[in-house]
């Protein structure tokens, strides 16, 4: 039961990362097409954005590492994607 229970945490914090990998390369994209000169304060608001963005996906990196170590050097499991 507990080996289920790891495998679904991982498979929820990989999508977790896809997505937020996603949101995070949109917020970029967005900070990219602003003029810093024309709209001043809409390019700090997206530069905060691409920050916190940037600082969720590391946490969510170093879950999904303990998670992966967790289960393939202590559980001797298999990685399911």
């Amino acid at each position: 039961m507990a080996i289920s229970s790891i495998i679904e945490q991982l498979l929820e914090i990989k999508n977790e990362q896809v997505k937020t990998t996603n949101d995070l390369r949109t917020a970029r994209t967005n900070l990219i097409a602003c003029s810093l000169m024309e709209n001043p304060e809409e390019w700090n608001a997206l530069l905060d954005t691409v920050q916190n963005i940037s600082v969720k996906l590391g946490e969510i990196n170093i879950e999904l590492k303990q998670l992966e170590y967790i289960h393939v050097h202590i559980n001797h499991g298999v990685l399911p994607y």
